[in-house]
């Protein structure tokens, strides 16, 4: 769905609680893509081995970094703490919750301003959300757990 999407000019975001669950996601994107994949991580580490597979990808430490350039980049992946930033508001149309089963309701109505359409997936019998602190009402439930 996200090659599917870029073909059509789409802007997508990719978003987990992990570095590592984006970047599986965005290696995945690599490997089915023919052709270059156009590119932006957005925190995490600059030196893991999807860099190396996707040449084209960009590494930027924060949101500010990325900016510049950031309207020339039809994929982006970033935790919530990037998807919630006021440079990202309006920015994508489609925004893909990996693992959402771990993905708090606070954390995804924090990102929604990035985007027009939220697409969320996982398998809510895994690992739930990792808590680690106090959270009023529902807002500590994880998307899916909420939804169901």
């Amino acid at each position: 769905m996200v090659l599917a999407l870029l073909d059509q000019g789409r802007r997508v975001g990719i978003t987990a609680n992990s570095h590592a669950a984006i970047l599986n996601l965005m290696h995945k994107c690599k490997e089915l893509r023919k052709g270059r994949l156009v590119c932006t991580k957005i925190g995490g580490s600059l030196h893991d081995r999807f860099f190396t597979l996707c040449p084209e990808a960009t590494y930027a430490q924060r949101v500010r970094d990325a900016l510049p350039r950031l309207d020339q980049i039809p994929l982006i992946g970033g935790t919530a703490w990037a998807f919630s930033d006021p440079g990202l508001q309006g920015q994508l149309d489609y925004l893909f919750v990996d693992e959402a089963g771990q993905v708090s309701v606070a954390n995804l109505i924090g990102m929604a301003a990035a985007t027009k359409n939220i697409i969320l997936f996982g398998d809510q019998m895994q690992l739930g959300q990792p808590i680690q602190g106090s959270h009023p009402g529902e807002s500590g439930l994880s998307i899916l757990d909420y939804f169901l």
